[in-house]
């Protein structure tokens, strides 16, 4: 490889293939082969060249680095990369970023590249706008390739309103041959579709999203972004539920409505289900879509690619900031201060991501309807930022405070000292003594006398005292009543689970799950199993803090036993409406209508098979007018 004599310089618009082209013309060459050896040392296919920046990091080599021609130039004015940047991900983009800025070969970036825009998506053959080629042979003495009417959609020329043509030239042709735009555009016949003639401002519509994503595609930055976007949006236009979960037949009932049947099956001639594509537009299949869906989608919901970009999504789940900060020894605590991370949705849940622009600490709230100030109890925190951690080095390693001093000062538990200095590589212990107790003539009494007394004026100050509790207070008390005394010390103490603030706790949530059981009697899906998950979702707690504490919480225990319905209980209920119903038409209960009605998972028939198929038996005998002797039980029509 060496540097070039000369290079063409960059028309507007031009495509990264016409350049090439204009090369060739003008080096007199007679052999593609030769130019192609020429340029780029190797046999290299040149069809994707009309789309996609390749073999940047020959640039500096053809040119110097004193050229005015840059690789970003190239990869932003005269190819689509930044259109095809909509459906990248996020590190494809940050490949390519950085293949652009450091001229570093990647063929692996530019194969996986190359995929996103599939060559069953290209046209058939190189397309040009006849005003915009008069004009360049009256402007520049020739013309050349443009990157816009190659562009899936567009076909119309934005600037005059001119079908675009189809040239003679195929891509097939040009995969390994030049063939420069002045050469092939002569005498070429003129005449428009009618069928697009009918289209003619959505074709404008697609011209005009198509220039802008060819300019500022970057900005939506990848296709990740964009769907999630899209899910706020479609929240907007009532096309999901309140937790981002999408209608799919309302979304395409109204898109069509939008484009109209007719534009649509114009647009997408050669495929049957010309909506296809619109299951990809979740995020996590995102990457499928193609930039003409995007433009489509862009249009269908603010208007054109430019109202979608500057649009701001009007409903919140999470109300509209700047959002509270929840660390305690902030001072923008339960205010402001904090910025929206993110929002995304996962098994029915809104899922938001916040953090404090001042102190750093970030968290993640799940429940929409959730008020801060209950939030606050049991925060999920994701990162507890720079300030807390240096406030936490400094009363360690500069104030000397013991681990309750140090938990009292950050406003959190002992636990959270210990997890998140671990986390640091501190000890928070390391200024705690072992014994604050120091004899003066080694006589045990008055060890005996000190420690009873310190109890006892604890216990005046603290009633409800546990072992750990004292021994933070009092260090080296516990272990010397352990040998000596623990007969006395165990009367004065309690355990955790005996205090007083858990029977208010349970009071507390036995309320709102009581509450919350009678909504769902009231509001609920008759047919929906009654569940603890379900009661405490209504309720705004969290089912792994009540079920986990069922043991020791007897009052919230007998009222999850009383309302919480068993499979076989939630079944014989269910069976029994259906039973009602076909009693009503005359009708014995028949396996179909379970499976009709009810959809059980396979697992639920091999599990309970043998009770489902007694019961179907004893609700027939019922329909027939007679008693079940198996249970002795007599059913009513609901």
């Amino acid at each position: 490889m060496r540097r070039l004599k000369f290079f063409p310089a960059p028309y507007p618009d031009e495509c990264y293939y016409s350049i090439f082209c204009r090369y060739f013309a003008r080096s007199g060459s007679t052999s593609n082969k030769r130019t192609i050896f020429e340029l780029f040392g190797e046999a290299q296919s040149l069809a994707a060249f009309v789309f996609l920046p390749r073999r940047l990091e020959l640039v500096d080599i053809w040119l110097g680095a004193d050229s005015p021609v840059k690789r970003e130039k190239l990869a932003l004015d005269n190819s689509c990369y930044a259109y095809f940047s909509t459906a990248f991900t996020r590190q494809l983009y940050e490949g390519m970023e950085r293949k652009i800025k450091t001229g570093e070969p990647d063929r692996s970036l530019e194969r996986r590249i190359i995929q996103k825009c599939r060559r069953s998506h290209w046209p058939e053959r190189l397309r040009y706008c006849p005003d915009c080629a008069r004009e360049d042979m009256e402007r520049y003495g020739e013309t050349y390739w443009h990157r816009m009417p190659q562009l899936p959609g567009v076909e119309y020329c934005l600037k005059h309103g001119t079908p675009i043509r189809d040239s003679e030239v195929t891509f097939r042709q040009i995969t390994m041959a030049f063939c420069p735009a002045s050469h092939a555009l002569q005498c070429l016949p003129l005449q428009e579709d009618a069928e697009k003639k009918k289209y003619r401002q959505r074709y404008l519509a697609i011209a005009g999203d198509t220039e802008w994503l060819l300019r500022n595609g970057l900005k939506l930055e990848g296709c990740r972004n964009i769907a999630r976007k899209y899910k706020e949006l479609f929240m907007e236009k009532g096309l999901t539920t309140a937790q981002g979960v999408r209608y799919p037949d309302r979304i395409k009932t109204a898109f069509t409505e939008y484009h109209g049947e007719g534009f649509l099956k114009q647009l997408f001639q050669d495929k049957e289900n010309y909506l296809y594509w619109l299951d990809f537009v979740f995020e996590s299949v995102s990457e499928h879509l193609r930039p003409l869906h995007h433009i489509l989608l862009m249009e269908f919901l603010k208007g054109s690619s430019e109202k979608f970009y500057e649009a701001i999504p009007e409903i919140e789940p999470y109300g509209n900031g700047p959002w509270p900060c929840v660390n305690k020894i902030c001072l923008h605590y339960g205010k402001d201060g904090a910025k929206k991370v993110s929002v995304s949705y996962f098994n029915g849940l809104t899922l938001g991501q916040f953090q404090c622009e001042t102190c750093g600490m970030k968290y993640q709230r799940s429940n929409t309807e959730q008020v801060f100030e209950e939030y606050v109890e049991h925060v999920t925190i994701l990162n507890y930022g720079h300030y807390w951690y240096e406030m936490l080095r400094e009363c360690v390693e500069v104030k000397k405070l013991r681990l309750t001093e140090t938990a009292t000062v950050l406003k959190c538990t002992t636990t959270t000292v210990k997890k998140r200095a671990d986390e640091i590589g501190i000890n928070p212990n390391q200024n705690r003594k072992s014994c604050i107790y120091r004899e003066k003539d080694g006589s045990k009494t008055d060890r005996s006398q000190y420690f009873r007394r310190r109890v006892t004026e604890l216990l005046e100050v603290q009633p409800e005292l546990t072992a750990s509790e004292l021994e933070e207070q009092i260090p080296g008390a516990y272990a010397w009543f352990n040998k000596n005394d623990f007969q006395w010390l165990k009367q004065r103490l309690v355990v955790d689970q005996e205090k007083h603030y858990w029977a208010e706790w349970e009071e507390e949530q036995l309320k709102a799950l009581i509450s919350a059981y009678e909504t769902i009697q009231k509001t609920g899906d008759p047919d929906r199993r009654i569940t603890v998950g379900w009661i405490c979702s209504v309720a705004g707690l969290r089912e792994s803090e009540i079920k986990g504490r069922l043991h020791r919480l007897p009052n919230i225990r007998a009222f999850v036993e009383e309302a919480v319905e068993g499979k076989e209980e939630w079944l014989e209920r269910r069976f029994k409406k259906i039973a009602a119903r076909k009693k009503l038409a005359g009708k014995d209960l028949k396996m179909a209508d379970i499976r009709r009605e009810m959809s059980l998972k396979p697992n639920t028939y091999q599990k309970y098979g043998t009770f489902i198929d007694g019961l179907i038996t004893e609700l027939n005998c019922c329909i027939q007018g007679k008693k079940s002797d198996k249970n002795g039980l007599n059913y009513q029509q609901e």
